[in-house]
């Protein structure tokens, strides 16, 4: 009888949800690998569900990459160009000296958020779709900001699209290449907008 009711369980506890987790970067594997198991406390890369802390250290992806929030801090960088980096509803934080380097294929996310990203240091757009889901609901919390002292710089030729709501209350500096804003989108905020002469508006 135990052993019938232990055989009903497990489909049960396989069902289970992985539980969230502080992945912390450790940098134990290649040093620089999102996706390397090694470069993470626990041996495990951060799942949707977790918390990703990097501090410190220069992070690379090598293919797409989720988490429920992302921390950068004392000095980090992470550059996600060529992937797709889907953060959670967070909250995210890019903090001062620190840099978050995103960029696709026109018409692909490079980054899509569902809750508040707030850029200290700086955030560097090189193309593809900038994402948040609030075309047919009021953004609420998923808002990027710029806050003071905090840069967004759009870079390169290739097309960028906002699909988002930003809050710029630091510096937005438009540096080349053609941006769309998809209806029902907009920039809001009393911060600094630059545009080189390369941009096309």
């Amino acid at each position: 009888m135990r052993r019938s009711a232990l055989l009903l369980l497990v489909p049960f506890l396989l069902a289970l949800p992985a539980r969230a987790a502080d992945r912390t970067w450790t940098g134990a594997g290649d040093g620089q690998t999102w996706q390397s198991a090694q470069n993470w406390s626990g041996g495990a890369v951060p799942g949707p569900a977790d918390r990703a802390l990097i501090a410190g250290a220069s992070v690379r992806l090598t293919g797409p990459a989720s988490a429920q929030a992302l921390v950068l801090s004392a000095g980090a960088a992470l550059d996600a160009t060529g992937f797709t980096l889907t953060l959670g509803t967070g909250p995210s934080t890019v903090e001062a000296g620190t840099v978050l380097t995103i960029g696709h294929t026109p018409g692909t996310r490079a980054l899509a958020f569902d809750g508040p990203l707030v850029v200290r240091g700086r955030l560097e757009w090189a193309g593809g779709i900038v994402y948040a889901d609030t075309y047919y609901q009021p953004p609420g919390n998923r808002v990027l900001t710029v806050e003071p002292g905090g840069t967004m710089r759009w870079t390169g030729a290739a097309l960028r699209q906002l699909e988002a709501t930003l809050d710029i209350q630091g510096t937005l500096r438009w540096e080349g290449g053609q941006t769309n804003y998809y209806q029902g989108y907009s920039s809001t905020g009393s911060g600094l907008f630059e545009i080189a002469l390369a941009a096309d508006a």
